[in-house]
């Protein structure tokens, strides 16, 4: 026998013999083995064949497994195939297109899981239902034509697949499900960084008629039974949605957060006997119980069905990523003083028709108030007006359908998505009160061929003007940054002529940072060639510029014009690539050029091509307690191909580490610095200039020695997550050669801390408590907080007109959304 998942992601095996004595084998066995092409069967076996790379039962009605090496980028199923097994197609990068079986019933749970590079499917007559996570992570997955036939499809089934295209007959099953789906669809980042969901880890893999019940919303991960909640003494069974239940808990950040519901609740008071009790239903949720430093945190509200009203208090200055999104949330005022609304933080809540936003908000979010009433009236109302604008000036939504538009002057900063896939534009004027145009504002709009004004932009974000075929870029002077893919992506752009002196900086958003986010990372000017500056420039003065031929940042050549009124010559100053063909005439707003060389002309510094070298390859290790030779790094099972990207392993500097450990300090009490070993986690990508902060649901595995000072096994890894919190995990530890080597997920890049004690901060006890690394009492009784009875913890009761209550942890700054590169 086989167990399910025995051999899966083991990247280099690549030579498999199965005996004659093998007669049963479970699900996903070699998922994810991407150098196993195929495998030998003893020629006794009679329960298991082999063909094409694909292992079936003997007479081929099950199909077990496409090995993940199998070099082919099409696969035919045998049509005697009745039933796929779970995790079958499981990493399977290569495939693009399978042809089903016409015999098969269902496309069962997982089947094509993680199969990233699949294209097109077409769904058999013979077909009745598409089980869950069929078809999780299909990434590249973009029509599948699904047959009146198939009743039943699981919600989950298409989770992670972006850019599907259902095609089905009208008033099918399909055709049903595809619409919903395109509603509630989640976004990408949603998705990826899900706190309530995660990807299905082929190491848990469920056997087949398993007691399994997590059915649609299956983890991968089991906690030990024995730290069940109903294992603590006096656990009480209760149905949560009785009407005796008056608090309920969720997670904020890896927090307990318990809300109290006091409308039913009543209280006697001590001194006279009176009973007080119960607020009004309209009272609302104070945001500042889930906020720190003036933050609602990442998430604080997120898919809070009970949260009808909330305040948000005088002194908040950000509303996090996701705060809100996917609540029953009617109306919200925003207080004046709110600088930054994140991206999602009100997105999908369908019902929030009332919205105050002030003056002071500056930055709005992608996403933040998409699938809202409040948006989605207005976009759908005739007599409002073309342009919604709110805050400081903030251009949020277009509904126009005019080819020429005009800005107002009343905007100040075009928001994210404002006119994306507005093809019917062809010329926009801003105003020159704009300075700032938002990520993707004018994406997509695929007719855009001329803009004018703007003569006092200073920041074009991220992929602004992706995609559209703008004749001749025109960058103003009075422009300091411009984003990531900005321009470019049509190949119809003549070139882009740069107006000032100083050449602007190449910038990046926060989307660009998620490693998941491939496609959003690149040069500013993407697939154009040719630059225009009006001054001479040395290779000082584009380093860390758009215009950096250096690192893949510009692929192109750079070109001083000294009159664009007339057709004077191009002088080539710059360039990316020596050896390539030289053009003769290059074109400024119509006019021709002719192209002649100049004088001592920058070109890249030589540099090895690393684009095909692997992550572990490229591990820089610059730490005084580690060793790269030591030190191995995995991306099994990750969606997204991580050669050419940089790890960097160093010492934490005075800042990061002293964060981290005041954060620790914080919540678990001091720390004994000789049981503690700090390291700083960073990862770039292939041109080694853009961060990855965050990897989702790809997450990358470091094995490295157990340090020294860590005298015992039993220890935590601590890193700060993306509200700046500790964030504790339990690493697996084991010993090769007598030496102990610890293995971990890294899902975000931060600062991180190996931390043992004697007996605090280790791994969950059987009450499902984390030990008191302060030595004092009152933890509390919710599994894994590792909260205790603190002034830094306090649980508020609001009785009366009081209102709620909740456990609220310590206080970090508030990380600016933009940055430039170093």
């Amino acid at each position: 026998s086989l167990g399910s998942g025995a051999f899966a992601e083991c990247p280099s095996l690549s030579s498999v013999f199965l005996p004659a004595s093998l007669i049963d084998m479970g699900n996903g066995v070699f998922a994810g083995d991407t150098s196993l092409s195929s495998i030998s069967i003893a020629k006794g076996n009679e329960y298991f064949t082999t063909e094409d790379g694909a292992i079936y039962n003997d007479d081929k009605t099950v199909l077990y497994q496409v090995l993940a090496g199998r070099r082919g980028t099409s696969f035919a199923m045998p049509n005697s195939v009745e039933d796929i097994r779970k995790y079958a197609f499981w990493g399977d990068i290569n495939l693009r297109q399978v042809g089903l079986s016409s015999h098969l019933y269902s496309v069962g749970d997982y089947a094509f899981s993680n199969a990233s590079g699949l294209v097109t499917m077409s769904v058999p007559f013979s077909c009745r239902s598409i089980g869950i996570k069929a078809f999780e992570d299909c990434t590249s997955l973009q029509d599948i034509l699904i047959p009146v036939s198939v009743t039943r499809i699981s919600p989950t089934a298409f989770d992670g697949c972006y850019g599907i295209n259902i095609i089905a007959d009208d008033g099918t099953v399909a055709a049903r499900y595809f619409e919903e789906y395109k509603a509630k669809e989640k976004l990408r980042e949603e998705y990826e960084e899900s706190i309530s969901q995660n990807a299905v880890n082929p190491h848990k893999i469920i056997e087949d008629g398993s007691t399994d019940k997590t059915t649609e919303e299956n983890k991968g991960y089991v906690r030990n039974p024995e730290w069940a909640a109903s294992n603590v003494d006096n656990y009480v069974d209760w149905n949560v949605d009785s009407p005796g239940v008056l608090g309920r808990s969720k997670v904020v950040s890896h927090r307990a957060v318990v809300f109290f519901d006091s409308k039913n609740a009543s209280v006697i008071d001590g001194s006279d006997g009176s009973v007080h009790g119960g607020i009004p239903d309209e009272d609302p949720v104070d945001a500042s119980l889930a906020s720190i430093d003036g933050k609602v945190l990442n998430k604080a509200f997120y898919t809070d069905d009970k949260l009808n009203a909330v305040y948000i208090p005088e002194g908040t200055k950000e509303i996090g990523e996701f705060s809100f999104a996917r609540t029953p949330l009617q109306k919200v005022y925003i207080p004046n003083g709110v600088t930054s609304i994140d991206q999602g933080a009100f997105y999908h809540c369908d019902d929030l028709s009332e919205v105050s936003v002030p003056g002071s908000v500056t930055y709005i979010g992608p996403d933040a108030f998409t699938h809202t009433a409040f948006y989605d009236n207005w976009y759908n109302k005739a007599s409002d007006g073309a342009f919604l604008i709110i805050g400081d000036g903030i251009l949020l939504g277009y509904k126009g359908d005019k080819a020429n538009v005009t800005i107002p002057t009343a905007v100040k900063r075009i928001a994210p998505y404002a006119f994306k896939g507005h093809d019917e534009i062809a010329e926009v004027s801003i105003p020159d009160t704009v300075f700032e145009i938002g990520e993707g504002a004018f994406e997509d709009c695929v007719n855009l061929r001329n803009i004018a004004g703007g003569n006092n932009i200073k920041e074009i974000n991220d992929r602004a003007f992706y995609n559209a075929p703008i004749t001749t870029v025109r960058i103003p002077a009075t422009v300091e940054s411009i984003g990531q893919k900005a321009f470019g992506g049509t190949g119809s752009t003549d070139s882009v002529v740069f107006m000032g002196e100083k050449i602007p900086k190449l910038s990046y958003e926060e989307s660009a940072t998620k490693l998941y986010n491939a496609d959003k990372r690149g040069g500013a000017l993407s697939d154009i060639n040719d630059a225009v500056i009006l001054n001479d420039i040395n290779a000082s003065d584009i380093e860390g510029t758009v215009l950096d031929v250096n690192n893949g940042l510009f692929n192109g050549t750079v070109y001083k014009v000294t009159n664009l009124a007339d057709t004077s010559d191009a002088i080539m100053i710059a360039r990316s690539n020596p050896a390539s063909q030289n053009a003769s005439v290059i074109k400024t707003f119509g006019k021709s050029h002719n192209v002649v060389a100049g004088n001592g002309m920058i070109t890249p510094k030589e540099k090895e091509d690393t684009s095909l070298r692997s992550l572990n390859d490229l591990l820089v290790v610059d730490h005084s307690g580690l060793k790269k030779e030591e030190i191995t790094l995995s991306d099994s099972g990750s969606t997204v191909n991580t050669n050419g990207y940089h790890f960097y392993i160093s010492d934490c500097d005075n800042t990061e580490g002293s964060k981290l450990k005041k954060a620790i300090e914080d919540y678990y009490g001091s720390v004994d610095m000789t049981n503690a070993f700090f390291m700083d986690l960073s990862m770039y990508d292939p041109s080694d200039t853009i961060p990855v902060k965050n990897m989702g649901k790809n997450a990358i595995t470091l094995t490295m020695p157990v340090p020294s000072n860590l005298y015992s096994s039993d220890f935590c890894v601590i890193s700060l997550d993306d509200n700046d919190l500790p964030d504790v995990i339990y690493p697996t530890v084991t010993k090769k050669e007598e030496k102990s080597y610890v293995s971990f997920p890294v899902s975000h890049c931060s600062p991180y801390a190996l931390y043992v004690s004697s007996g605090n901060l280790s791994s969950p006890d059987k009450s499902g408590k984390i030990s008191n690394p302060s030595g004092r009492e009152g933890l509390d009784d919710i599994p894994d907080t590792g909260d205790y009875a603190d002034p830094r913890f306090i649980l508020a009761i609001g009785l009366g007109a009081l209102g709620t209550a909740l456990i609220l942890m310590g206080f970090f700054g508030i990380k600016d959304k933009r940055r430039s590169l170093k």
